[in-house]
């Protein structure tokens, strides 16, 4: 599969191998462990998942109603690679908490207490908050790069998906992927900017020890895949 120059600079994780060794543990670990990764991110910058896909596959799908063949269209198969755990309720944190204490797995127990603490380093501090007059300024662009693309199998239909999605991602120029406004003269602007920026670098780095632990697909051991 050629990949796009977006796709080529998108950090890339598969999931799956991931998801089969929490669901030996407990049903609803892989759901509840793969919202706390996307929540935390998406508090900071874009990752493309299958929800992305879902609803791309929506759009592509609106867009062709009324076309006479229809059915010459074909759109990656996204509902067909989702594992069934990922429909499941996840746990609440507390629950989480009192679960993880019994794991006697080694690499699934230090995955949700990373997960638990990128849940937690996300959340000390505030995104930025950009003015309506930048917000206008932005209007006309495209959404932000991702930074990650989550997979659950390599060349699955999320993959497939994006590598058609990310063909139209830099023919408008896209929003920033973090913007942090300074008002010259304002020490109080610089300040949030900065503590901002540190939430930003800390979730991220949160995030890449999480990623280092995750069970590889090709190997079956430990070590995240990227393209």
């Amino acid at each position: 599969m050629e990949l796009s120059s977006v796709a080529e600079g998108t950090r890339y994780i598969a999931i799956g191998p991931t998801v089969d060794l929490l669901k030996a543990v407990h049903p609803q670990l892989p759901v509840t462990f793969y919202r706390l990764l996307s929540g935390a991110l998406g508090r900071w910058t874009r990752a493309y998942d299958y929800q992305d896909v879902l609803e791309r596959v929506e759009m592509w799908k609106e867009w062709i109603e009324g076309e006479e063949n229809p059915e010459q269209y074909e759109f990656p198969d996204v509902e067909g690679c989702i594992p069934a755990e990922m429909r499941m309720e996840p746990l609440d944190t507390e629950g989480l908490r009192d679960l993880t204490n019994g794991i006697k797995d080694g690499v699934a127990r230090r995955l949700i207490q990373l997960a638990l603490d990128l849940d937690q380093v996300s959340r000390q501090l505030n995104p930025p908050e950009i003015s309506e007059e930048t917000r206008e300024a932005l209007v006309d662009c495209n959404p932000p790069l991702p930074a990650l693309l989550v997979c659950f199998r390599h060349q699955d239909g999320v993959v497939a998906a994006f590598d058609e999605d990310s063909q139209a991602m830099l023919e408008t120029e896209p929003e920033p992927s973090f913007l942090a406004e300074i008002v010259p003269g304002d020490a109080a602007s610089v300040r949030r900017a900065f503590d901002s920026l540190a939430g930003l670098c800390e979730t991220l780095a949160t995030a890449s020890r999480l990623m280092t632990l995750l069970p590889s697909q090709e190997e079956g051991h430990q070590g995240g895949s990227s393209h």
